[in-house]
Formats: C-alpha cells, structure tokens, sequence
C-alpha cells in the first residue's frame, strides 16, 4: 500500500476491521495504539535508540547497560520456558521497567530523557511476547520485509514518482507473497 501518510487512516486501511485481539509488533509510531489492538512494542527500536543517547552522558549509558540487561534476562531461554517460567519473568519485567523509571524517570542528564521518554510511553505493551507465547519482542522480521523496496527506492531515483513508485511495490509485493508461500519467484513469472 503507497500513502502520503503514514497517520491511523492508513493503519486502518491496511489491518482492516477484523484487526482487534490480533497482534502488533511496532516500533511506537503513533498511529498503532488504538483501543482492541494488543501491541507489543520493538525492544531493537528501545535499544537502538538507548546505545545512541548512550555516547552523550554516563548516565544514559548507565540506562543503556540496564536496558540490555534486562533484555537478556527476559529473553535467555525463552524459547523453551514454560508457562511458569514466562510469567516470572513477566512480573521480573514489571518490576524492572518500574524500577528504570523511578531510577532514571527525573534525570535531566544528557539523553536520558529522550530515552524515559520512549519506554514510557511505551508502556504497557514492552512485555506483551511474555503473556502471548508466538510473538515477536522486535519488528525485525516485517523492516526486513520491507527492506528491499526501501534500498531501491533511495537508489533509484526514477521510483520517486507516483507510477514508478506504484509499479515497484506492485512487482515487489507479488515478489514477497511468493517467496513467503515458499515459491521459487523465478518460477513463478
């Protein structure tokens, strides 16, 4: 789907009506929080944006070395856990992100908040894959998806029109259906 915005509109347009109770994986964009919707907000996203605000004070790289700690105990093993195993490392989970932002949720240092920021407003939805076996703690797979069309389009210069840019996420769409139904593209055309 080609939109000029990236706003609820489009959102709704593309999951459609049947969405609530299903399951999206997103990187906090404004358009996703909406009432039914069960979130789960990308943990690569939070740790990408915590490493950058981490070279400007000791104190956001402190938030950081948290971050990735936390990260790693509520994702070792994760695989295997069982029922139990997920939800005490659901209430581990509520506790640390409560106790992050009493640690660092008034700190002015240098990125920190700008950090707070984006975990907070976050909240609920950084813990949704520990109460829903099956999904996702990142966007990764879906930017992936994407990927592609994205490079060609900064590259080629000539996709920028309305008809170029049609033409290609047309091809690249049938492409992808193709290659998650596990047919050979080549094949197929």
């Amino acid at each position: 789907m080609l939109r000029p915005s990236r706003g609820e509109d489009a959102v709704h347009e593309v999951l459609g009506e049947g969405f609530p109770g299903r399951v999206v994986v997103c990187d906090g964009w404004k358009a996703y929080p909406h009432e039914g919707w069960v979130l789960q907000r990308c943990w690569a996203h939070l740790l990408r944006v915590a490493k950058a605000w981490a070279e400007v004070s000791p104190r956001a790289q402190e938030l950081y070395a948290a971050l990735c700690e936390l990260y790693a105990r509520l994702t070792k093993g994760l695989e295997s856990a069982g029922l139990r195993a997920r939800a005490h490392r659901l209430t581990l989970g509520e506790r640390s992100l409560e106790g992050l932002v009493e640690r660092f949720g008034k700190s002015w240092a240098g990125g920190v908040r700008k950090v707070m920021t984006y975990l907070t407003n976050g909240m609920p939805w950084w813990l949704t894959f520990l109460k829903r076996p099956g999904v996702e703690l990142t966007n990764n797979r879906g930017e992936r998806s994407l990927r592609e069309a994205v490079v060609i389009r900064k590259v080629v210069g000539a996709l920028r029109n309305e008809r170029g840019a049609e033409a290609l996420a047309r091809h690249l769409s049938v492409l992808g259906t193709w290659k998650l139904r596990r047919l050979d593209p080549a094949r197929e055309l």
